[in-house]
């Protein structure tokens, strides 16, 4: 007969499964720097629950686009500091092995604007491996002509390899990625 407790333990063995399955995949995507992982916190209207919920993103060798939602769990914190944040975000990748690679910087982080997200983070970057991206936001419709090509930063030729391809010449998922890329850019 099914009883809760009977769901409940087949849950938590199909959590165990799956994480399984997934954490080399994972892994492989962090070794390579390839890794993107999206925090948030949020609280249901109903119950006034507080949850952390990881969505990671990466793209195989194939230049296929990757999404998980890798989990969503109750945020049991004392509080919601920096400190607190951190505590629960390392708990979580910690079940798909990941912590050590979000010590060593493997692991981007792109998060919204949430100020005790932002604060957990900056723990753990440091100025010359600082994988904590601010994105600014800049209005195209502005009619300050006092800009010049001059105050766009531009790559430091020896961080980055210059190459020469054309859209024609990537595979329909490198051509899927960039379209989605460039939309979202524009949003």
């Amino acid at each position: 007969m099914v009883s809760a407790t009977t769901i409940s333990t087949n849950v938590a063995k199909l959590a165990h499964d799956y994480r399984s399955l997934i954490k080399p995949i994972l892994i492989r995507q962090a070794e390579w720097g390839a890794l993107t992982v999206c925090p948030d916190l949020w609280t249901d209207n109903y119950q006034n629950i507080n949850y952390l919920g990881l969505t990671i993103y990466f793209v195989d060798s194939d230049y296929k686009l990757y999404s998980f939602d890798l989990c969503c769990s109750r945020f049991n914190e004392v509080d919601k500091t920096g400190a607190s944040v951190l505590q629960a975000l390392r708990k979580q990748l910690d079940l798909f092995g990941l912590l050590p690679y979000m010590d060593n910087h493997n692991i981007t982080f792109t998060i919204d604007r949430g100020s005790n997200i932002l604060k957990a983070l900056k723990v753990t970057t440091t100025p010359s491996k600082n994988k904590l991206k601010q994105v600014e936001y800049i209005d195209d419709t502005s009619s300050d002509d006092s800009s010049s090509e001059d105050d766009v930063p531009t790559p430091s030729p020896s961080k980055y390899i210059e190459a020469n391809t054309t859209m024609s010449n990537l595979s329909t998922k490198a051509k899927e990625v960039l379209i989605t890329i460039a939309t979202n850019k524009s949003l």
